[in-house]
This record gives C-alpha cells, structure tokens and sequence, in this order.
C-alpha cells in the first residue's frame, strides 16, 4: 500500500490549486494541472476548492505516486448550479492527460465512469448537498460509489500500470463556479482480495 495522500484545501488568501500546498492529516506533496485549460481556486473563506475559469476540462493530478494501479481515491463534491460534470481520476501518469473518471454528469444527469475509450453510466438526478465520490479500481473493473453506495461498474484494463490520481471539475459553458470539491484522498491498495467477485487479483 502507498498512501495515504490527501488534502483539506486550508489557504490563507485565495491560491490556485497548482501553486497551494496540501494540508491536514497524510497531507501530499502537492498538484499539477493537466492539459493546456483549466484553473481551480482554493477558496480561503471556505477552504474549499472551486472552478474559476469557465469552459475548461480543469484537470489535475496530485503529485504523489501512489505505487500501484490499484487504488482507491475520493473526494466530497458540492453541485452549485446543476451543470458541468465533477468527480475523480485514476490510473493518470505525468506524462499525458488520459485516465480513467469516475464522475456526475449534470447536463445528463447520469454517474459515469470512462476508461478514456468506452463507459457506463447509469442515469440518476443528483442526490442533493455535498457527496463523496469515490473510485475503486482494480484490475479489469472500476466501481463507482456515492455515499459507499455502489452507483456504476465498468469492466476495462484500459491504461494499467499507471500510479497517479486526482481530480476534474469540467465546465461546460460559460457561467460558474458550478462545483465545490473538498477532503480529497487517495491510496495504492497493490494485491487485494475483491469482495464482490471472490477473486485474488493482483496488479
């Protein structure tokens, strides 16, 4: 196991998330944006993450490898304005931009989880205030859970090997902030037993 790396997004004035440094309890050393796009604002007043430029993927990776392809990793997801789509990344490498999401889109009111090729989704209006999203990926599926109540799998090895993981606030138009994220964490489980289908898997 590699991990736990978190953050509770403490700042004392407003920072970008690429330039904040992550607090609280296995605090990690700290995130990059992914892509061209994007800005996420740790916000002081709230200590709360939100999008500040409009019509961005807004795509970031915690620095911190977390040693295997296996992990698990969440965050708490506020929806402000029922648009654009929020969740958490997995199996991200420094190298590019592609991964795995597992995520609600509220301009199609759906959970969904993309390998970055294929996905499933399954249709559902947001449950209301502030959800945990978390992503559990093993190897050859992924599972989707808000609130640990299971919402979406997808069966895929797409991109394994790939260590890293973090976060997306996707805006799709031009009004916002329309997500807030807060209390990120993330770990590398390495070989575990699979409760749901009684396998030993290994990565």
């Amino acid at each position: 196991m590699a991990g736990p790396f978190a953050d509770t997004f403490v700042e004392a004035s407003d920072q970008l998330l690429e330039l904040h440094t992550p607090t609280g309890p296995n605090a990690g050393s700290g995130w990059t944006r992914q892509g061209s796009d994007g800005q996420l604002i740790v916000r002081s007043s709230t200590g709360l993450v939100e999008d500040n430029d409009f019509l961005s993927s807004n795509q970031y990776r915690m620095n911190d490898n977390l040693g295997f392809d296996e992990m698990d990793v969440q965050a708490d997801f506020t929806e402000l304005i029922g648009a654009g789509r929020c969740g958490v990344r997995v199996r991200l490498d420094p190298g590019d931009t592609t991964g795995w999401e597992f995520s609600y889109d509220a301009n199609n009111s759906r959970w969904l989880i993309t390998d970055g090729t294929s996905s499933t989704t399954t249709a559902e209006a947001w449950p209301g205030g502030t959800v945990t999203i978390k992503a559990e990926m093993r190897t050859g599926v992924g599972r989707l859970y808000v609130n640990s109540v299971l919402k979406v799998t997808h069966s895929s090895n797409l991109l394994s090997g790939r260590t890293y993981a973090g976060i997306q606030v996707l805006n799709f138009d031009s009004t916002g902030p329309e997500h807030q994220v807060d209390n990120y964490t993330s770990v590398g489980v390495g070989a575990v037993a699979d409760p749901l289908i009684g396998a030993f898997m290994m990565s």
